[in-house]
């Protein structure tokens, strides 16, 4: 299997490699606009898990107020990741890793 290097998701901040069987998501960007869902980028639905993955999208702060889920939708038509219920202003910062 071909090694992926960091690549960018479309949104500035986010990026994800391949390595043998495993993806690796990072991203460190701020949310604009106003409170609500953020799309982070997507990967390539062939690199996208089987099923989805909900985490936590950790707000980089002190505290968890501003913290939210981390959604990667799966299957064929997944790769897009999302923060749901982002909070303005907040930066968001983290790394997410799952096989294929």
């Amino acid at each position: 299997s071909t090694n992926i290097p960091w690549t960018s998701m479309g949104v500035a901040g986010s990026f994800w490699k391949k390595e043998f069987n495993t993806i690796t998501l990072r991203w460190d960007t701020t949310k604009s606009g106003t409170d609500g869902d953020f799309v982070l980028g997507s990967v390539p639905s062939q690199y996208a898990p089987v099923s989805g993955i909900m985490n936590i999208g950790v707000a980089w702060r002190g505290s968890d107020i501003s913290d939210c889920r981390l959604q990667l939708d799966g299957g064929s038509s997944g790769g897009k990741l999302t923060l749901l219920g982002a909070k303005s202003g907040q930066a968001y910062r983290g790394q997410l890793k799952y096989d294929i």
